[in-house]
């Protein structure tokens, strides 16, 4: 049996509108998060084939798609507040895989390079630098069950996808073992738009580095604001500050996971989360934010 997709659509509806990615904070680093367009045992077991595991360089997690069929066509996208340049890129297959992947794509949405892989680790240099601010990564075809594998023989997985620039993982600071999987943090990453369901005007994205970005973009009309900082968790309290140096604030933060009617008419096209926040750093940031997709 097949896990069901998570609660990201093929088209990654999640994921759209990042334009609003912007400029980073004082020392952070430029990649913002990642998505897959399915995760293996999403529900059930969130951490085993999380595509944070992709960029810990540590070969024994992995990334495993969870979609009926192959997996060829699904996609994992890096996504960054700037643009960012990549001169190469390390591919790592794993044993673990229940059938073979044997090429990948890599694509800045103007330009891409297919990579084909084997059984060991493949560095791809680039005599072009690819740039831009998503880049996707393509399962494109994939070969033979592999007999080693406990999974299923149609679950295709990765053990780690590293983008370098100038020798820096993802062109930042941060080494690839800070990347890890993080539940209470894996449920704030992202871009998150603000009340009313389908029509916001007020975005947060949380950066998978510490930072956070708060936008304003009035539907009708006027003037945007922004405001970026920092946040971190104290045990299970997320703690945010504006800037790099303002005073930490409990935001009372709120989770939950909304389920979708497919027949009600205007719904989201797929299940989605909401986070709320108290009004600790001011009134413009209080109350409910989603990700859901229209």
């Amino acid at each position: 049996m097949r896990a069901p997709k998570s609660g990201l659509s093929k088209k990654l509806p999640l994921l759209v509108g990042l334009s609003l990615l912007v400029a980073r904070v004082g020392l952070a680093d430029t990649l913002a998060y990642v998505r897959a367009s399915s995760q293996y045992l999403a529900e059930k077991a969130p951490a085993a084939y999380h595509p944070l595991n992709l960029l810990d360089d540590d070969p024994a997690t992995v990334w495993c798609e969870g979609i009926d069929g192959t997996g060829e066509g699904e996609e994992i996208r890096f996504y960054f507040k700037e643009a960012q340049k990549v001169d190469r890129v390390v591919v790592t297959p794993t044993p673990e895989t229940g059938r073979r992947v044997s090429i990948v794509r890599l694509s800045d949405g103007t330009n891409n390079v297919n990579i084909e892989l084997a059984d060991s680790i493949e560095q791809q240099p680039l005599k072009r630098p690819l740039s831009g601010t998503t880049y996707t990564l393509t399962v494109v075809q994939v070969a033979e069950p592999q007999r080693e594998s406990k999974l299923d023989k149609s679950v295709a997985c990765l053990a780690d996808v590293l983008l370098y620039f100038k020798n820096k993982p993802f062109g930042g600071k941060t080494s690839p073992d800070k990347l890890k999987y993080d539940a209470r943090r894996d449920q704030i990453l992202g871009r998150w738009s603000g009340e009313p369901l389908g029509a916001p005007e007020r975005f947060m994205i949380f950066a998978i580095d510490g930072t956070w970005d708060w936008t304003f973009v009035p539907m009708l009309g006027g003037k945007s604001s922004r405001v970026t900082g920092e946040y971190r968790f104290r045990g299970d309290r997320l703690l945010m500050r504006k800037g790099e140096t303002g005073r930490w604030a409990d935001v009372n933060f709120k989770h939950k996971h909304v389920k979708v009617d497919p027949s009600d008419i205007g719904a989201p096209l797929g299940d989605y989360d909401v986070v709320a926040i108290n009004s600790a750093l001011g009134e413009d940031f209080a109350g409910e934010y989603n990700n859901a997709a229209f």
